[in-house]
């Protein structure tokens, strides 16, 4: 049994690999890494799982929303990657994980670990440029807008990735991951605390005032669904003093994160960077198509910078109508009702473990969907992975808590004498 279950981790492993070193892999080996996934997926399915297939309504609703995305694509043209990509994680959701749920909190322990060494390499570039310059930043799929360098001489830091953005985005991934942990001590308390406070230094060094609070608000709704009623304040008011204290530390004491501060305060005329611009051509292109849309990925062929919108739902708005964003919606929803149930089921029925891990579970759901007011979560594979992994998550857990909800059930009855009984 255990060499099986060693199996399971390989079809994720490989998915970790184009996550994490995605600024440098090249390009053209992306799909087939994607191809040995789902190989070694259905390898370990008729190996590990005897033919047992959870099709929930979850996973009814997210192949629905594949539907979408794959008839807008043979109408407009495609990604091959993308489309890979998307048949990848639906295998997942379809085969993957039904006998044990160990691969979810060895998946935690390897995304704490990876927002430790995008830390460290962060502040490589800070404290080490010449040797940044030297030998990390040359192996970096870079292009004239992407370039850790060039963002080096304003004074932020994109550590071993080609983009602030993608840096930031693996360190928050860290601090949830982490944070996770840290609700559910059993040792090394302070590594995760350390941990914590370090990648969110890191994130400042890298500018992006949004994934600061992203992961804010992220941190601060998991808190509270985790707190007991009589803590519930107490927890989130020690988490904002928390946050607010790291904040004016680093202000003072960190003067390579003076960048972060400067752009936050004194951000000119346009706080959107440039946004704002995007979000009204969506508006438009939607008022012009509002039922069916453009067709997916369409609006960069729209817009005269060739850009996504950076704001999922109006992309989404635009590009598949209202028929479309009312499928994903409806799929993002109930995701994290389910997510919530699940985590007070698992409190009711003293399961410490499946609590853990859908509590990390609902960090990156919640972390993904208030990203999605300002990036491209949906058609970043890197950003839109860590919400597949959610949701197997969620789905995997709450199939093996049904059972165990269910077996308790039945437990009860047989111990519960009936009322002749009692009668008698």
């Amino acid at each position: 049994m255990k060499d099986k279950l060693i199996y399971e981790k390989f079809p994720l492993a490989t998915l970790f690999l184009i996550v994490y070193f995605a600024s440098i892999i090249k390009s053209t080996l992306r799909s087939p890494i994607v191809i040995v996934s789902s190989v070694l997926l259905i390898g370990y399915f008729f190996i590990c799982c005897k033919f047992s297939i959870f099709v929930g309504s979850f996973t009814k609703g997210w192949i629905i929303t594949l539907i979408v995305i794959f008839l807008s694509m043979l109408v407009n043209g495609f990604d091959k990657f993308y489309l890979l990509f998307y048949i990848n994680c639906t295998l997942f959701l379809l085969l993957y994980g039904n006998n044990s749920l160990s691969w979810a909190e060895w998946s935690i322990n390897i995304i704490a670990f990876m927002g430790v060494f995008y830390a460290v390499f962060t502040i490589i570039q800070v404290t080490m440029p010449s040797f940044y310059t030297a030998y990390v930043a040359p192996i970096m799929n870079t292009n004239s807008t992407f370039d850790p360098l060039r963002f080096m001489r304003f004074g932020i830091y994109s550590g071993f990735t080609y983009q602030t953005a993608v840096n930031a985005l693996y360190l928050a991934m860290g601090i949830g991951a982490s944070f996770t942990k840290l609700l559910f001590p059993k040792r090394n308390k302070w590594v995760n605390v350390s941990s914590i406070v370090i990648e969110l230094i890191c994130i400042l060094l890298s500018a992006k005032r949004g994934h600061i609070v992203f992961v804010a608000l992220s941190i601060l709704v998991v808190a509270f669904i985790n707190s007991s009623r009589s803590k519930k304040f107490s927890t989130v008011l020690k988490i904002v003093v928390g946050i607010f204290l790291l904040m004016i530390t680093a202000y003072y004491f960190v003067p390579s994160a003076s960048y972060f501060f400067e752009h936050t305060f004194n951000y000119g005329d346009d706080i959107s960077n440039g946004r704002i611009n995007m979000y009204l051509s969506a508006i438009e292109l939607f008022k012009a198509h509002p039922f069916l849309g453009i067709g997916w990925e369409q609006f960069k062929y729209h817009y005269t910078k060739y850009s996504n919108v950076h704001n999922i739902y109006l992309q989404l708005l635009c590009e598949t109508g209202i028929i479309g964003t009312t499928v994903f919606l409806t799929v993002f929803i109930s995701g994290i009702m389910i997510t919530i149930k699940q985590i007070n089921t698992s409190i009711n029925e003293s399961l410490a473990f499946e609590k853990k891990i859908l509590t990390f579970s609902m960090y990156c759901q919640l972390f993904f969907l208030i990203y999605g007011l300002t990036g491209n979560g949906l058609y970043d594979y890197y950003v839109l992975f860590f919400y597949f992994f959610a949701i197997l998550i969620m789905v995997k857990t709450r199939y093996k808590i049904n059972s165990i909800c269910v077996s308790n059930l039945k437990l009860r009855n047989i111990e519960e004498p009936s009322e002749s009984e009692l009668n008698n």
